[in-house]
């Protein structure tokens, strides 16, 4: 999608000035430079163009350059985004006749990193083309399509510093490169089968494997997938097995959104998100119960083909139908694909490591032989009543950019946290948050953690950034901060808060929530359900949530039946409710020795909250990953849900619910349909919330709101929290293209570190 801005300066009329254009944004890897060369070529003026650290510099001059400067936004190359355009005045180069691609400038700065692209409708007509020279040739792209940020090593975005620096291109290829009408003019990630990348296995090998029931690895554009056939439950079982998630929920992928449209109910926003080049998994409501793809939930995950590999694989499944009208059509096969990677690690990217990790696990392991230089995993939305949000930055939205447009910002390297880690780096005007990097769990990650970081301090060549790390000393990340006045600790909720404030462009007085599981408080404590108020990027704490005994400490998330007792006890819970936990040996200890629940650390962690509610409401005391009994108590609420009768009556089962979070507890326990129950505690958390923000803008007299923290992620609070604080008349701001969770943290921790870099420059220039 293009995005514009402001327009292009109109130039005068005079019949010969020369001017110099830098453009801003994605205008690299999009074709903008064969774009302008053919417009100035139509037109007769002179000059030339390059990519610089800027961005793409562009000198034309020629009485022509009224229509130059009207004609350019005619027709721009579909991915590009001009964010910004300066014009400079330059002396006439007397005698220069033709406009020409110049070298671009040497450069380690990246204005606007591309992400990885889809195919093209006309990539896509060639590929199924059987007197195509790109018939079935799993690698086609062209300028406007194929893969970017997975495969550039360093900027500006030439082929020669790509891993496409490899392939040296063919005769039949150098010549489309230089042809000035072709689509392939100057694109750099051009190949054929003659002197392109090539799969080591025959991809037909890996569509009958998938027909027979199997279980495949194959390398795709970020790294290796683990894809089977989403109708055949024995494969399924098989992939949970290998990466030891019974419960946790898988996602398809399907031919196009009609095909999707029979899994899951999809908005108008949800279609577009899902269509959109980013091609992200999209959680939505599904139709029916999906037992072996999502148990105990009614969403599912469904995404489209973002490659050609993956258009390939339908097509053979499908039969190999002719023509293109089939890609339109909807198809029953539906894939399942996952990230392919061993339970710890993250994405294989080589070979050696889908060996390592996925040979003994998988029927086909088929590799390609163009290197992947940024591994990256499939990025996750949400769809909601009023439109879609980041779940997971990944390919389509790596290194995503949040422009400051306040001030110039001091170079920042923002580390994040210890779970669902990124990395953020504030340079110029702008921050750039890095992909998914995962949970800092195990040593493989920590690893890939530090190679990440290594590759994004040599796109921008950052010699003497200032350090942003969470409060928590024993998180990784702190742990990677150097000693002394070049790291400065963040705390965690205060980033979450300043995450939105970041890609809100948010600087005024306002007050804010950040719920969530756990966060480093300033003394040390356990964070999770804390208010502010926020005036010039100072917070004041302000509330927080009613606090609860944290029994167990980290371990209390994966089993609930820990915060579920420690809320019946503080709610004052008979022997028959408390009963419950019998089978638990270690609750029985905590049972016959009450004391313990006194000395256990309090925490008003909100994500406790869920988890005891959850754990009450869904008659179990378990959980396989974090976040499970929340998501399982939000399905419950799903509009399109299947349980009948019961469904309709969720709103007004919590007609009249406690606000203060212990009574409503107590409010839960004789209830007897889980629907109401979930319907009625998410009113109460909501109530919660609101009443105590809204009390706390009355006392501040400010008019805005930021809702923040991983448990804004639950579609059903974020909602019903919006919509009462839009009652009371406050402009409500929630994360959007950064995820809500700890994804985010280091947006926020970029954004606090460089307004305290500010604060500390000026009382040097005051002193």
């Amino acid at each position: 999608m293009t995005t514009r801005l402001k327009p292009l300066p109109t130039l005068s009329a005079t019949p010969m000035r020369r001017v110099q254009l830098l453009l801003r944004g994605q205008v690299q890897g999009v074709g903008m430079r064969p774009y302008v060369y053919r417009l100035a070529q139509r037109l007769g003026v002179s000059g030339f163009i390059r990519n610089n650290s800027d961005g793409v510099i562009v000198e034309v001059q020629g009485p022509q350059l009224d229509h130059f400067c009207q004609q350019f936004w005619a027709q721009l190359p579909p991915p590009a985004r001009i964010e910004d355009c300066q014009r400079s005045e330059l002396a006439v180069r007397v005698g220069e006749r033709h406009f020409t691609i110049a070298q671009s400038n040497a450069s380690r700065s990246p204005l606007d990193p591309l992400p990885d692209l889809p195919p093209c409708d006309r990539c896509l007509a060639e590929l199924f083309n059987p007197t195509s020279r790109y018939f079935s040739y799993p690698f086609i792209s062209c300028a406007h399509c194929g893969p970017r940020y997975s495969i550039t090593r360093t900027y500006p975005f030439d082929r020669a510093n790509t891993s496409m620096a490899a392939f040296a291109l063919c005769p039949v290829c150098t010549a489309q490169y230089r042809a000035a009408e072709d689509r392939r003019f100057h694109a750099q990630t051009i190949s054929c089968p003659t002197c392109g990348p090539r799969y080591d296995r025959p991809l037909s090998e890996v569509v009958a494997s998938i027909e027979a029931g199997g279980l495949v690895a194959i390398q795709a554009i970020g790294g290796y997938q683990l894809i089977c056939d989403a109708h055949r439950p024995a494969a399924i079982a098989r992939l949970r097995q290998f990466k030891q998630r019974q419960i946790k929920p898988l996602a398809i992928m399907t031919l196009n959104s009609r095909s999707a449209q029979q899994w899951v109910h999809l908005s108008d926003a949800g279609r577009a998100d899902l269509q959109s080049p980013e091609r992200p998994i999209l959680i939505a409501p599904a139709r029916n119960a999906q037992a072996e793809l999502a148990p105990h939930l009614t969403s599912l995950g469904v995404m489209v083909p973002n490659s050609a590999l993956h258009y390939l694989l339908f097509y053979g499944l499908a039969g190999r139908p002719t023509g293109t009208p089939w890609l339109q059509a909807a198809s029953p096969i539906a894939l399942v694909v996952s990230s392919g990677n061993a339970p710890g690690y993250p994405i294989a990217a080589t070979r050696i490591e889908a060996e390592a990790q996925l040979a003994g696990a998988v029927d086909l392991v088929v590799g390609h032989n163009r290197h992947i230089v940024a591994p990256v995993d499939d990025g996750i939305r949400r769809q909601s009543r009023v439109g879609c949000y980041a779940v997971r930055n990944g390919r389509g939205t790596a290194l995503i950019k949040t422009p400051w447009h306040q001030t110039k910002l001091p170079t920042i390297l923002a580390l994040g946290a210890q779970q669902k880690c990124s990395i953020t780096l504030a340079v110029g005007n702008a921050f750039y948050t890095s992909e998914h990097l995962g949970d800092l769990d195990s040593r493989a990650r920590r690893q890939r953690y530090r190679a990440v970081n290594a590759r994004l301090n040599d796109y921008f060549n950052l010699r003497h950034a200032l350090i942003a790390h969470d409060l928590h000393p024993d998180y990784f990340t702190s742990q990677q901060a150097p000693l002394g006045r070049s790291a400065v600790a963040i705390q965690h909720h205060h980033a979450h808060v300043a995450a939105v404030m970041a890609e809100h462009q948010l600087q005024q007085p306002l007050v804010a929530v950040a719920v969530d599981g756990y966060g480093y408080g300033l003394r040390g404590e356990a964070w999770g359900g804390e208010f502010f108020y926020v005036n010039k990027f100072a917070f004041s704490h302000v509330d927080r949530l009613t606090s609860l005994p944290l029994l167990g400490g980290e371990r209390a998330s994966l089993e609930p039946w820990r915060s579920a007792l420690a809320a019946l006890i503080l709610a004052q819970a008979g022997d028959h409710q408390l009963r419950r936990f019998a089978d638990i040996p270690l609750a029985r200890h905590y049972l016959r020795q009450p004391h313990l629940l006194r000395k256990a650390p309090p925490t008003a962690s909100a994500g406790r909250w869920f988890d005891a509610a959850a754990a009450l409401i869904l008659q179990r005391n378990w959980a396989e990953y974090d976040g499970q009994f929340p998501l399982e108590l939000e399905a419950l609420l799903n509009p399109y849900a299947f349980s009948g009768s019961d469904q309709r009556q969720a709103e007004r089962a919590g007609a009249d619910p406690k606000w203060d979070l212990v009574e409503l507890i107590g409010q839960l326990l004789p209830m007897t349909s889980p629907i109401q129950a979930a319907g009625l505690f998410h009113q109460g958390m909501a109530d919660c919330i609101s009443r105590k923000l809204i009390a706390q803008a009355k006392i501040f007299q400010v008019t805005r709101a930021v809702l923040a923290g991983g448990c804004m992620l639950n579609a059903v609070l974020r909602e019903q929290v919006r919509a009462r604080l839009s009652e009371a008349g406050l402009e409500v701001f929630c994360a959007q293209r950064i995820p809500s969770n700890d994804a985010g943290i280091s947006l926020g921790q970029a954004l606090l570190a460089a307004h305290y870099a500010d604060y500390a420059v000026s009382l040097q220039d005051r002193g």
